[in-house]
Order: C-alpha cells, then structure tokens, then sequence
C-alpha cells in the first residue's frame, strides 16, 4: 500500500521536476560552499603568514640591536 503511494507521488511531473532541479543544483552549490571556504582559509593563511613574518623581522632586529648594544 505505502509502495503503491509512494510510487504514484514519485511519478507526479511536478515533483520528478523537483527532484531533477534539486539533484541538479545540490552540486553546485558544494562547489560553491566549498570554493567559497577555500578562499576564506587561504586568506587566513595568508594574514597568518603576514604576521609571522612581520614577527620575524622584528626579532631580526632585536637580534641586530643586542650586539651592537653589548659592544657599547
């Protein structure tokens, strides 16, 4: 019986549309979801690169700035 009706909705145009629209869509939209997380992480990467290297040229500089403050 559940078969019966379940199969009778299943073959409606309205909801095979549906279906096709949907099936169709899903995809995309992960490539999107997906493309749109990789740009954030990658910005982050970046940000998070930029501050190590500014850290790291900061303590070159002290590292530069200790001898010659010893020698005095």
């Amino acid at each position: 019986m559940f078969q019966r009706i379940a199969t009778k909705f299943l073959r409606q145009p309205i909801f095979q549309s549906q279906l096709r629209k949907s099936f169709m869509t899903a995809p995309v939209l992960g490539v999107l979801t997906n493309h749109k997380l990789l740009i954030q992480n990658l910005s982050y990467l970046q940000s998070q690169f930029y501050h190590m290297e500014e850290s790291n040229d900061e303590l070159e500089l002290l590292q530069e700035e200790v001898p010659v403050g010893r020698m005095q």
